[in-house]
């Protein structure tokens, strides 16, 4: 018989069918040793491979348990926040979150970075993955803050939140112009949109007095994105924050903005910028017109000026009852400071966690440039 058939026969439970005898033959995860003189090692089975009387036939079962090598810094990856359930890293831009074999990225991805970066969990955790796995993505241009999961159930309560849109993400973004206002709202309504509207500004260089009075304006002011994206709702509130003058922009303007994507759709922030309010963001040489929106082909040199600074979610252990036990007895504070949030608006309290990074030096430097460039003109 072939060796998948005899994988059946003798361990039903574990492959039940010949699909999944077959898979396991396909991975590398059976051998068999030949009852013969001339064959007294183990080789790998393939499902072709057929079985005789007293064959051996083994299982390989991985003894090494968790991958954290030591810590690389070779690896550009900051760790905003970490415990032995989740993380929240940096990404910088440039790095693709998972490698593709035919674009050629290789351990150059986050996700084979990971282990390198983070701390092995203690080894009382339960079901602790063997390599950390990010929830979601990031286009390989864009920097900020990524989540990602050490243990099976943060992974699937992590991957829930997103799926049930609990996690409030925040983006900055440079766009070329001054955005066309949509659907004006208040910071009431857009805070019943389930985003992160606040009325501070996003950590960024200091601003004019007349720029100072925008933003001032802008705080208590949001607008509204509902426009579908590929026949899917796609919803995103944004405000903005300043702007600079830039010979190379469209309407003689560079605009800081402040977005909250209520849902994730494939490039929604970036479509939803260039399509709805005119005003691609800089260095998107997807949807940034090129010489059709002021000079955007001169507004390249920085890379995409998109950056998520800002997640609060729920934390995916601390809410169990065992979690919370063990946040009440074992968890303190660090130096004053705390990740933590208490959301009190249902009967039973929920523990957030909210991380939080200033906008890259590169959003500033590229307005303070293109401000002194159309001086001197």
């Amino acid at each position: 018989m072939t060796l998948p058939v005899a994988l059946c026969c003798l361990d039903p439970e574990t492959y039940p069918t010949l699909s999944r005898s077959r898979k396991a033959c396909r991975t590398g995860g059976i051998l068999i040793q030949r009852n013969s003189p001339e064959e007294q090692k183990w080789v790998q089975g393939y499902p072709h491979n057929r079985v005789f009387p007293l064959d051996s036939i083994a299982k390989q079962v991985r003894l090494s348990g968790l991958y954290y090598p030591p810590n690389d810094t070779s690896y550009n990856v900051p760790v905003v926040y970490e415990d032995d359930h989740f993380a929240i890293v940096n990404k910088p831009a440039g790095m693709i979150v998972f490698s593709n074999r035919h674009d050629g990225h290789g351990q150059h991805a986050l996700k084979e970075a990971l282990p390198f970066v983070l701390t092995k969990p203690k080894p009382n955790t339960l079901d602790v993955l063997r390599r950390p796995q990010p929830v979601h993505k990031l286009d390989k241009a864009t920097c900020g803050l990524l989540i990602v999961a050490k243990t099976q159930p943060a992974l699937l309560n992590l991957s829930n939140q997103f799926r049930e849109r609990k996690v409030k993400k925040s983006y900055t973004a440079l766009v070329n112009g001054i955005p066309r206002i949509n659907d004006v709202i208040s910071l009431e309504e857009a805070r019943a949109l389930n985003v992160d509207a606040t009325s501070d500004v996003p950590s960024v260089a200091p601003q004019s007095s007349d720029a100072d009075a925008d933003s001032t304006e802008s705080s208590s002011t949001w607008n509204l994105i509902d426009d579908p994206l590929a026949g899917q709702t796609s919803v995103t509130v944004w405000r903005t924050i300043k702007s600079c003058r830039s010979i190379n922009a469209q309407d003689g303007y560079l605009t800081l903005v402040d977005l909250k994507p209520k849902t994730g759709r494939f490039h929604q922030l970036r479509r939803h910028m260039a399509w709805v309010c005119e005003c691609p963001i800089v260095g998107d040489n997807h949807y940034d017109g090129g010489l059709l929106k002021g000079d955007a082909l001169a507004l390249r040199r920085n890379g995409l000026l998109l950056c998520s600074y800002k997640v609060t979610l729920e934390h995916p252990y601390y809410n169990t009852p065992a979690g919370r036990e063990e946040f009440d007895h074992t968890l303190t504070e660090k130096d004053g400071q705390s990740p933590f949030i208490w959301d009190y608006t249902d009967d039973k309290p929920t523990l957030l966690v909210s991380a939080e990074i200033e906008i890259p030096e590169k959003f500033q430097n590229m307005m303070d440039e293109e401000e002194l460039y159309y001086a001197t003109k």
